[in-house]
């Protein structure tokens, strides 16, 4: 009997998340990323996101993981007085919350942080 015999074969179908999902897990994630950068403006600090990128070096030629900072524009609008148009987006498209309606209104930077 040879030593593939006596293992136990099974065939097995890896468990995808649904497109939605994965569409929804990456607005969560951008959601995560405009928080934060919320949170520096309103510290009066400058916030980059993280990437990483895989790299080789030219004198050994090993492959390693750098994190590079990333641009993150806001997903908001200062308007007169002090409200701010807050949209969501997907990708380079503004998302429509209600039939007509792209933004949430709100009072000031203040109003951002509270809901988090």
């Amino acid at each position: 009997m040879s030593a593939l015999a006596k293992l136990k074969l099974v065939s097995v179908v890896a468990g995808q998340k649904s497109p939605m999902v994965l569409r929804r897990n990456k607005l969560t994630g951008k959601l995560d990323e405009q928080i934060a950068y919320v949170k520096a403006a309103n510290a009066g600090e400058i916030y980059a996101g993280k990437r990483l990128k895989t790299v080789t070096d030219e004198q050994t030629g090993e492959r390693k993981q750098v994190q590079l900072a990333k641009r993150v524009k806001p997903w908001w609008i200062a308007a007169a007085g002090d409200k701010i148009m807050l949209t969501l987006r997907y990708g380079a498209k503004t998302i429509e919350i209600a039939k007509g309606k792209n933004a949430v209104e709100v009072t000031g930077m203040d109003d951002l942080l509270a809901n988090t």
